[in-house]
């Protein structure tokens, strides 16, 4: 999402596997959704996005979040002038 709460098509997703230090990027899609599969419950991540060379603030998801689908809105700041 930016400042103004619109979704961002084509925003840098980058997910950290804290475990293995393992990255993988993808690119958000139409309505600014995103999604990563087959990840290890027993290990905890980082995600964060970046668009026009601004990124969100780091989220942690962690192993003690038993869901089987966790939702985290990235919000990427507007630009400074």
């Amino acid at each position: 999402m930016d400042g103004t709460e619109n979704p961002i098509v084509g925003a840098s997703v980058e997910l950290t596997d804290v475990t293995s230090g393992k990255k993988i990027d993808i690119y958000s899609a139409d309505g600014g959704h995103y999604s990563f599969s087959d990840l290890d419950p027993l290990h905890d991540y980082e995600v964060k996005a970046l668009s026009q060379n601004i990124s969100s603030g780091v989220h942690k998801v962690s192993t003690l979040d038993d869901r089987n689908n966790i939702v985290v809105i990235l919000r990427i700041p507007p630009p400074k002038e």
